[in-house]
């Protein structure tokens, strides 16, 4: 007895990923000649489209979108783009949630689009704004300080209502209406220089907006809480390196971090320490037995390498004081070079007993 009191919205995921002898493929610009495409991709891009998932052409972020609420919102299609960072203050606009009411949050990014929803034909120019986060253009890793990246060397976007701006990152740019040309092939920015020019100026000041508050791309590595909980064992993220050196790659499925091989590779972490504590550390992973010596540092100071075998590495203990403690997994610049890889999957750190 509930269906006409309930709002119910459906979306899926964003962008499909073609996959060609297990190799990832992409196309994140249409002029040219296209590669070829395996038919799992004609299936599964029935539009299309061009890019893929985690690029910012429309095939990589557009996805749908259905609303139902019987009795409120009159089926059909609305023509007004929104992202998804508009879905909770609709939702909270709908269910007529007011501020007070609200949890304590940061300001939303996005804002609601009842009106298109109460009405076919409303239509507004927000701009919606997106950061290429894969193919060319993509920042790599975790960026400590959004303000030092290179603004030209990013793929970013910016749709206002028919109309979508790309600033590529090879200094080009591009606009198409997305209502006539939804495959993004006629570019528009020759044909209208102003409309151009005034949506790459709100490009950038968005971007400008969001580096500023330094909050994008920043993911915490490890939080010991142990003033809120009592664990014997913490583990870092070893695919989310604050910064990399060297010849080391991360595998993201199925993998973990790989290089180590030469003097001079380097992954870097930073952990959160509520109350001090002291731990030792565990490195599990592969090739350990033919790669460089491998050396812990931990707030800069090494730690006693105990026991090194083919898929484990054990290291001794230390104090970790309260605050950012910065450790380090490192070939030492003086080593001599190993004759493989080394593949680290887990880093752990044991609370002393």
């Amino acid at each position: 007895g509930q269906a006409e009191n309930t709002i119910v919205l459906f979306m899926s995921d964003n962008g499909p990923v073609d996959v060609a002898g297990n190799r990832a493929m992409g196309i994140w610009t249409n002029a040219g000649k296209n590669p070829p495409h395996t038919e799992d991709w004609n299936l599964r891009n029935p539009g299309g489209l061009i890019g893929r998932k985690g690029e910012v052409w429309d095939n990589g972020i557009r996805s749908p979108l259905l609303v139902r609420w019987p009795g409120k919102i009159k089926p059909g299609i609305r023509k007004q783009p929104a992202g998804v960072e508009d879905v909770l203050p609709t939702l909270l606009d709908l269910a007529q949630i007011p501020k007070e009411k609200q949890p304590d949050h940061l300001p939303f990014s996005g804002r609601s689009f009842r009106a298109s929803l109460e009405n076919a034909d409303f239509a507004d120019e927000r701009d919606i704004f997106r950061v290429a986060t894969g193919g060319p253009g993509l920042p790599r890793g975790i960026i400590p300080d959004a303000r030092t990246l290179d603004y030209a060397s990013l793929h970013v976007i910016l749709r206002s209502g028919a109309y979508k701006f790309h600033q590529l990152p090879v200094g080009l740019t591009r606009l198409y209406n997305m209502e006539n040309d939804p495959g993004e092939k006629n570019d528009l920015s020759k044909k209208m220089p102003e409309h151009t020019a005034s949506m790459a100026a709100r490009c950038r000041a968005r971007w400008d907006g969001t580096a500023k508050r330094n909050r994008i791309f920043q993911m915490r590595q490890l939080k010991i809480n142990n003033a809120e909980q009592v664990r014997r064992t913490w583990a870092i993220p070893v695919l989310q390196p604050q910064r990399v050196a060297g010849k080391i790659r991360a595998r993201d499925f199925g993998g973990g971090v790989k290089g180590f091989r030469l003097p001079g590779d380097r992954v870097d972490y930073l952990v959160e320490v509520q109350m001090p504590l002291t731990v030792s550390f565990v490195v599990e992973g592969k090739g350990f037995d033919r790669c460089a010596p491998l050396n812990l540092l931990v707030d800069g100071q090494p730690v006693e390498c105990i026991r090194r075998t083919e898929d484990k590495i054990e290291f001794g203990s230390a104090a970790l004081r309260a605050g950012n403690m910065p450790l380090s997994l490192l070939v030492p610049d003086d080593a001599k070079a190993g004759s493989a890889n080394g593949e680290v999957l887990r880093l752990t750190l044991h609370v002393a007993q």
